[in-house]
C-alpha cells in the first residue's frame, strides 16, 4: 500500500479544487460569527437543518480589506446590516485551499436581495402565526389610562433615539412631570428577540408602577428593525400587562411589532408628542367642564335670582291684592252694619213686641177676663188640689170680684 505525506494529500485537494471550483460560485448560508481585524472581516458561516436548529455544514470565510471598502462603497448603509451574526445571506465565494492554512471561502460579493427576501418570507410567516394566535388584538384592547404619568421604556442606551425622546418629554411646554424608568434591551440585531421579551416580563412583574410601555429606537434599514417582526418580540409585546407605545424609527414599512402593539408611532420623538398630547387633551377636557360648571353655575344663579325677583314682585302684588280685597271687603261690611243694625234693632223689637204679647196673653189679668177663676190661699195660688185639706179657706179670684170658700 503507498503511502502519501500530509503535504502530498493537501496538494492534491488543492489541485482538484482548482480544477473543479476554478471560478467562484454563490452560495447561501447564514453567519453564525464574524470578527474584525485590520478592515478583514473574518466569518464562520453555516447551514442549519430545515427544521431544527442543528448545524449541518460549517466552514471559514474571509472578506479582505480591499473587497470590503468596494462592497461597503456600493451597498452603503446595508453593507453593517448584512455583515451581521445571525443573518442569512447570498455570498459569492472563492474556494481557497492551502496546504498549511487549510479550506477556506474567500467572499467576492454579497446579494442583498437574498436576505431581504428571506427577511420578508420570514416576516410573513410570522404575521400569519400571529393572526394564527390571535395576537393582534389584545395590547390594542387595553384603555390608556386618562393621564400617562409612570413610563416604562424599553430601550438601549446607546439608541439615538432615547435621548432625544426624553429631552421631549421633561421638556414639554405644559411642564408636565412624567416618571420614566429604562429597561435596558438590545433593539437591534439578534438579541432582539430575548432582550424585549425579558424587558416586558420584568415590567410585567410590577406593572402597578406604570402606565405604559414605550419601546423606542432611532430610525434604521429594513435589516436593523429585522428583530422587531421576530415571533417571540411580538408575543410578548401582545401579551403585555400593560398598554405598549413604540416608536422605531421607521420610514415607511411597519414592523410586525407595530401591528400588535396599542399604538405605534414613527419616531420616539413622536412618541414623546403623543403622550404629552395625551395629557395635554386630559387637562383640555377637564379645563372645559370646570369652564362650563362656571357658566352652569352662572345661568343657574342668574335663573334663581330672576326667578326670586319675580316671586318678590309676586308676593308684592298678591300682597296688595289682598289687602284691596280685605280693605273692599271690610269696607262692604262697614257699609252693611247700619243696615245690619236697624234690621237686628227691629227683628229685636218685633220679638219684644211678641214677647210682650205673649205675656198679656199669659198674664193673670187675661185668664180671669177669658172666664177663668184663679183659686189662692194664705196669699198663694193653688195649683193642685192635693194642697188643700177640709175646713181650708180660700179666695177665688174672677175678674170681676173675690169669693171666699171653705172647704167641705
Amino acid at each position: 500500500m503507498d503511502t502519501h505525506t500530509l503535504f502530498e494529500l493537501h496538494s492534491f485537494i488543492r489541485r482538484a479544487l482548482s480544477l473543479n471550483l476554478s471560478e467562484a460560485i454563490w452560495i447561501s448560508c447564514e453567519i453564525h460569527q464574524i470578527g474584525e481585524s485590520r478592515g478583514h472581516y473574518y466569518l464562520t458561516l453555516v447551514q442549519k437543518h430545515d427544521t431544527e436548529e442543528e448545524i449541518v455544514a460549517q466552514a471559514d470565510a474571509v472578506l479582505w480589506l480591499r473587497q470590503a471598502k468596494k462592497l461597503r462603497r456600493s451597498l452603503g448603509k446595508i453593507y453593517q446590516q448584512l455583515l451581521r451574526e445571525g443573518t442569512e445571506v447570498r455570498l459569492q465565494v472563492k474556494v481557497d485551499f492551502h496546504e498549511r492554512y487549510g479550506y477556506k471561502l474567500i467572499i467576492q460579493d454579497v446579494d442583498p436581495t437574498y436576505t431581504l427576501g428571506k427577511i420578508a418570507l420570514q416576516r410573513q410567516q410570522t404575521l400569519e402565526k400571529l393572526k394564527e394566535k390571535d395576537l393582534l388584538k389584545p395590547n390594542k384592547s387595553f384603555v390608556l389610562p386618562s393621564v400617562i404619568q409612570k413610563i416604562a421604556i424599553i430601550s438601549s442606551t446607546t439608541a439615538a433615539g432615547l435621548q432625544d425622546f426624553i429631552q421631549q418629554l421633561e421638556e414639554n411646554p405644559y411642564r408636565y412631570k412624567i416618571k420614566h424608568k429604562l429597561f435596558e434591551a438590545a433593539v437591534q440585531g439578534v438579541n432582539v428577540q430575548s432582550d424585549i421579551p425579558k424587558a416586558i416580563k420584568s415590567i410585567n412583574s410590577r406593572k402597578e408602577h406604570y402606565h405604559a410601555i414605550v419601546i423606542i429606537r432611532g430610525g434604521g434599514s429594513r435589516l436593523d428593525l429585522a428583530g422587531f417582526d421576530e415571533f417571540a418580540v411580538c408575543r410578548a409585546v401582545a401579551q403585555a400587562a400593560l398598554p405598549v407605545i413604540t416608536g422605531i424609527g421607521h420610514e415607511r414599512d411597519e414592523a410586525l411589532i407595530d401591528l400588535v402593539a396599542h399604538t405605534s408611532l414613527k419616531t420616539p420623538t413622536a412618541v414623546a408628542d403623543f403622550i404629552i398630547h395625551h395629557n395635554r387633551k386630559y387637562e383640555q377636557n377637564l379645563e372645559e367642564s370646570i369652564f362650563h360648571i362656571h357658566q352652569l353655575s352662572h345661568q343657574m344663579i342668574q335663573s334663581a335670582h330672576l326667578n326670586l325677583q319675580q316671586s318678590e314682585q309676586s308676593l308684592k302684588l298678591i300682597g296688595h291684592q289682598t289687602i284691596q280685597k280685605e280693605e273692599q271687603a271690610l269696607q262692604q261690611f262697614s257699609n252693611s252694619i247700619p243696615a245690619l243694625g236697624k234690621l237686628h234693632l227691629t227683628s229685636a223689637v218685633n220679638s219684644l213686641n211678641q214677647h210682650e204679647q205673649m205675656l198679656k196673653l199669659l198674664s193673670p189679668e187675661a185668664t180671669l177676663q177669658r172666664g177663668y177663676s184663679i183659686a189662692i190661699k194664705d196669699g198663694k195660688v193653688i195649683s193642685n188640689a192635693e194642697q188643700l185639706k177640709k175646713g181650708d179657706i180660700i179666695t177665688n179670684r174672677f175678674k170681676d170680684g173675690d169669693i171666699n170658700s171653705k172647704i167641705v
